[in-house]
């Protein structure tokens, strides 16, 4: 009854306040200063006379000058700053890593929804950060905001995940996409939620089937915008014949739309693969410079965005996603120093020898369609209970 439903939910709350950290985003002005002083420090690089404002090589010259011109004379840290400390943060100690998130609490907390979600925990990827969920975050927790029925709000929890944003960088090897699952189960326990969905992006679509299996009693369901697995799961053998099928006769063995949506991962591997293999590789080697040069940052992650963004034109990033939430990213990144402990993730997941993953049985929806890999339904089926 929604006594025992308001009852459960102060309960949650008072265990949350006795875990939970309050924080706040803040860095000596010193810091800052330190920042504009290498930014007006840059040295560039030249360019191809013939390649001016060609892509294929990276980012063009003018595109990162302008970047960096933006970055020191025209953003404005301290209105970014007061726009991220307007949500709510907070740290906990797990497994003696200070873990950060951000959170939203809902509008409305419905009796007539005893089976409802509490809360969505949403996990990022690389070279993003909690910060990516900012504007969504407020609709998950309002729906009457795009017009949906208030009772269907719930909170929506949005960590750093481990060596990322303002959680602690591990300081040993061993972190792996199931282990930081792991971490986020206690996370959410830590907050007092005892029902709950998750949501993934990029390596959080790997990290949340990790919280799925691992917390299948209060983990009610799973969203992911990617699948980034072998086609038959627990089976070499009939991995290795799909894929045969797919390169020795697609046409025979899949449909037009299938093909469709597979064969971007051709050109991803053939032209934006880079950063992976050295991130899988060598992440330390690239991180001197990395962690060095404000440029340096902007030019490895900016390029990135560009290629993914939904449009022909790379250079229409900085429109399409904004000029100020891509420099809020590479200020997360920048002055918490940490771009070497999120490449590591690439580096911990090529060498972590894991069993083939566990079949999700809960609830699983997912939107992959922009993905630059859409495997069949048939694949995917193997892993997840789709719905």
């Amino acid at each position: 009854d929604m006594r025992s439903s308001l009852c459960q939910w102060f309960l949650c709350a008072i265990i949350a306040l006795a875990t939970c950290e309050p924080f706040v985003i803040d860095y000596p002005s010193s810091s800052y200063d330190d920042l504009l002083s290498r930014l007006g420090r840059t040295r560039f690089p030249d360019e191809l006379e013939d390649m001016k404002g060609n892509w294929s090589m990276g980012i063009p010259l003018d595109m990162m000058k302008d970047i960096v011109s933006y970055w020191k004379d025209d953003y404005d840290w301290n209105k970014q700053k007061d726009y991220l400390n307007s949500f709510e943060h907070g740290k906990i100690m797990i497994d003696g890593l200070n873990i950060h998130y951000m959170r939203v609490v809902a509008r409305t907390r419905s009796s007539s929804h005893n089976n409802y979600p509490q809360a969505l925990l949403a996990l990022h990827g690389w070279p993003g950060s909690f910060y990516e969920f900012h504007k969504i975050s407020r609709f998950i927790a309002d729906p009457s905001l795009v017009g949906l029925d208030p009772s269907l709000s719930m909170d929506i929890i949005c960590p750093s995940v481990p060596g990322f944003g303002f959680s602690d960088a591990p300081k040993k090897s061993g972190y792996h996409t199931r282990k930081i699952g792991g971490i986020m189960v206690k996370l959410m326990k830590e907050l007092g939620y005892k029902k709950y969905l998750v949501h993934g992006g990029d390596f959080g679509s790997v990290i949340a089937p990790a919280v799925a299996n691992i917390d299948r009693q209060h983990c009610i369901g799973m969203h992911v915008t990617g699948v980034y697995t072998p086609p038959i799961r627990g089976s070499s053998f009939w991995t290795v014949v799909e894929l045969a099928k797919l390169y020795v006769a697609p046409r025979f063995f899949f449909s037009e739309i299938e093909i469709e949506r597979m064969m971007p991962i051709l050109k991803y591997a053939a032209h934006d693969l880079g950063y992976v293999i050295q991130q899988s590789q060598q992440p330390q080697t690239v991180s001197y410079g990395l962690t060095d040069s404000p440029a340096g940052l902007a030019g490895w992650i900016v390029e990135k965005y560009a290629s993914w963004v939904e449009s022909k034109q790379p250079q229409e990033v900085l429109s399409i996603i904004g000029r100020d939430d891509l420099i809020t990213t590479l200020m997360i990144y920048w002055m918490n120093a940490n771009i070497v402990s999120s490449t590591r993730l690439y580096y911990e997941e090529a060498h972590a020898n894991l069993d083939a993953p566990e079949f999700v049985v809960q609830p699983v929806a997912g939107c992959l369609i922009k993905d630059v890999f859409v495997p069949p339904r048939r694949w995917v089926e193997s892993y997840y209970n789709i719905t």
